[in-house]
Order: C-alpha cells, then sequence, then structure tokens
C-alpha cells in the first residue's frame, strides 16, 4: 500500500466512499495511519453535504475540514462560523518566538490546534432545532455575521474551554455576557451547562459589571437556570 502513488491511492479511497457508502467506509479507517488520514478528508471535505448525517459524531471533522476551504468564507453556515471564530481568537492570542521561521511555525501549529478546538465546541454546543440537520443550515443572516456576533461566540466557546485569559481578553474587546444568539443561546447559559462553579462565578462578575442588561435576556437566563437538568449536581 505504501507504494501506491498518493493520487491513486485517493482516488481508491473517493471510488469506495462512493460505491460502499460513507459509513461503511468510515469503519475500515482503522486499517492504517494513511487510509484514516485520506477517508477522513474524502468523508469530511468532499462528500455531498447529505451524507453527513449518516456521521453526526463527526460534525466537529466535518466542520473543521469545511472551514479551511476558501469557499467557506463566502457562506453563512457553521463551517464559515469555525473560520472566522478561529481568526478572531488567533488575533488574541500571543505567540513568542526567536525568530521569524519559528513564529511562522508556532503559529500554524497554534492555528491548527486552535481551529480543531473551535470546530469540536461549535459542534458541541451549538443550539438548532433539528440535531439531524446538514451545516448548509443558515442559523444567522450575512449582515448578521458581525464582529459583535463573532466576540459572543467565542465568548460562549471561551467559557466551554474554561480558559479565563482568553475570556478576559474578549470582554477588553468588547464582548458581553448579555449577548445572544441562535446558535449559543448567552454565555451565561453556557456557563451553566458546562457544570463548573468556578467558571459560573466568574462569568456571574463579569456580567454584573455591565450596566442595563436586557430584560428580554435577563428572562431567558432565569428560566434556563431553573431547568434541574440545566445545572450539574455537583454544583446543587
Amino acid at each position: 500500500m505504501d507504494k501506491l502513488p498518493l493520487e491513486l491511492f485517493e482516488q481508491i479511497i473517493k471510488e469506495l466512499v462512493s460505491c460502499q457508502g460513507v459509513v461503511t467506509a468510515w469503519k475500515l479507517r482503522g486499517v492504517c495511519h494513511l487510509f484514516k488520514a485520506t477517508i477522513t478528508t474524502e468523508i469530511f471535505t468532499y462528500q455531498r453535504r447529505s451524507a453527513f448525517s449518516l456521521l453526526r459524531k463527526g460534525m466537529h471533522l466535518y466542520l473543521e475540514n469545511h472551514s479551511k476551504l476558501p469557499s467557506s468564507r463566502a457562506q453563512n453556515d457553521l463551517a464559515s462560523m469555525v473560520d472566522a471564530i478561529t481568526n478572531l481568537i488567533l488575533t488574541l492570542v500571543p505567540i513568542n518566538a526567536e525568530s521569524a521561521a519559528q513564529a511562522v511555525r508556532m503559529a500554524t501549529e497554534v492555528e491548527r490546534m486552535a481551529r480543531a478546538r473551535v470546530a469540536q465546541s461549535v459542534a458541541q454546543l451549538r443550539k438548532l432545532e433539528d440535531p439531524y440537520c446538514s451545516t448548509s443550515y443558515v442559523p444567522f443572516s450575512p449582515e448578521m455575521k458581525t464582529r459583535e456576533l463573532l466576540l459572543h461566540c467565542a465568548l460562549c466557546i471561551a467559557i466551554e474551554w474554561e480558559n479565563t485569559e482568553l475570556l478576559a481578553h474578549l470582554v477588553d474587546n468588547g464582548a458581553s455576557m448579555w449577548s445572544s444568539s441562535s446558535i449559543f443561546v448567552s454565555p451565561i447559559c453556557v456557563a451553566f451547562q458546562m457544570g463548573s462553579l468556578r467558571i459560573v462565578k466568574c462569568v456571574l462578575e463579569y456580567s454584573k459589571k455591565e450596566p442595563n442588561p436586557p430584560q428580554a435576556q435577563v428572562e431567558k437566563i432565569i428560566q434556563h437556570s431553573q431547568d434541574p437538568d440545566a445545572v450539574d449536581s455537583n454544583m446543587t
């Protein structure tokens, strides 16, 4: 298998997925490292979006791979949000390197890790009515993909990561604990969902510093906090 040209190997994988189906092909990913890498790229980058519903557990891989495509930036789906949120977070992550070459290497690795983690979080935290819907579903209109929405999404992700340093950077750059969206509901709701008392206290401290929170958002958060399934039993 190692002697096969990469182009031929990729074509074999493409034919396998097309003839045997996504699920059958995915089950064979343990054959070897090259097979796994090639089939992951084929399924989550090149296959039809309708095929993705068969591999819902791999949504983060789909989002990660599609967010790298130049065409994703022109879309208004979750993959484009992953790309935009990743780029926003990277502007807040300092890279200390001894040389320009090292800085490039570190930036590439940080970008790869950040994109993977953002995709994982978006897949985990998304708030869509149909859990089996494809990522072609547009949860926001093009004019809504503003810096404010990106800050909101990045803030929710920082809370999910329990990264208080990134959280502080985002707040300093204008992110609001009282913001809301159809994707994550609100930062405070995400904090309660995580079930971490430390991050809930941190988020509530920041929220107290913001004047005049929207009444509708306050009512939504109060309703969510009264849901016995919303807060981990360890916090009660």
